[in-house]
Parts: structure tokens; C-alpha cells; sequence
């Protein structure tokens, strides 16, 4: 009895196996074919897919145009881990992007990495704003609106 649970389990976690591999993106290809997957993906409302299809098509792109559009995707569809990687790659490729520095900072706040975020809005302070006071406006407004559910 004993072997048999043992291959029964064995049954179960290949299934399961088979299953996770089947749902996961093949990374590799052409970027702007996997960005249009990512983008049918989106139409499922198959968010997480679409933010990993997205994910593969930045990693082999030197597009700022893809990266954008894969920050925004993860963002506004609250896959905020994927969000902070393709914002993190968006910089490796413009490094001064404004937009990309802020959604690196605002997914950081919403994963609760508080340390990462504040690094993240010093740096925009200190390089996408000449008035200072200008900055912290604009910054004020930004977290004015990021909602407060912890208490």
C-alpha cells in the first residue's frame, strides 16, 4: 500500500508539473511576438501571463517603447512584482526616464518596501525636477493618491 500512495503522489505532482510548465511563457523568440501574446493574453484577462509574456519580450529588447508599455501593463493590472522588474529594466534602458523611475517607486510603496520606494523618490527629487519644491508637489500628489488600507 505504501507504493502505491508513493505513485499516486508521483501522478499528482507530475501533473501539477506539467501543468505549471505549460502555463509559463517560453522566453526566447522574437520580442514583438511575444509583446503581441502578451497582448491576447491581456484580452483573457489573463493578467499574471500577460505581465510574464511582457517580461520575456523586454528581457530581449532594447525598445524603451516595450518596456514602457510592459511597466504600465503589470502595473495597471496590479502585478506589482512584475511591474517593478520591467520598471527596473525600462531604466537600464533610459536611465533618466522620469515615468519609469516613478513607477519603480510607486510599485515599490505598493510591495511594501518602504526603504526601496523612498531611495527610489530621492533620486527623482534629485534629478527629474530643477525646482526641489516643484518636485515635492508633484511627489505629495502622487502619494496623496496611493490609497492607505494598512492602517
Amino acid at each position: 500500500m505504501p507504493a502505491l500512495m508513493r505513485l499516486f503522489a508521483a501522478l499528482l505532482l507530475s501533473a501539477g508539473s506539467a501543468q505549471a510548465q505549460a502555463s509559463a511563457p517560453r522566453c526566447g523568440g522574437d520580442a514583438w511576438e511575444l509583446a503581441a501574446a502578451a497582448e491576447r493574453a491581456l484580452l483573457r484577462g489573463d493578467w499574471p501571463g500577460s505581465a510574464r509574456l511582457y517580461g520575456c519580450a523586454v528581457a530581449g529588447s532594447l525598445d524603451p517603447a516595450l518596456a514602457e508599455r510592459a511597466t504600465r501593463t503589470a502595473f495597471e493590472n496590479g502585478q506589482y512584482q512584475e511591474a517593478v522588474r520591467q520598471a527596473r529594466r525600462w531604466l537600464a534602458i533610459q536611465p533618466a526616464s522620469e515615468p519609469a523611475r516613478r513607477h519603480l517607486a510607486i510599485g515599490l510603496l505598493r510591495l511594501y518596501d518602504d526603504a526601496g520606494a523612498a531611495a527610489e523618490f530621492e533620486q527623482l527629487l534629485a534629478t527629474a525636477y530643477e525646482d526641489r519644491a516643484r518636485g515635492h508637489l508633484v511627489l505629495l500628489g502622487i502619494l496623496a493618491e496611493e490609497g492607505n488600507e494598512t492602517g
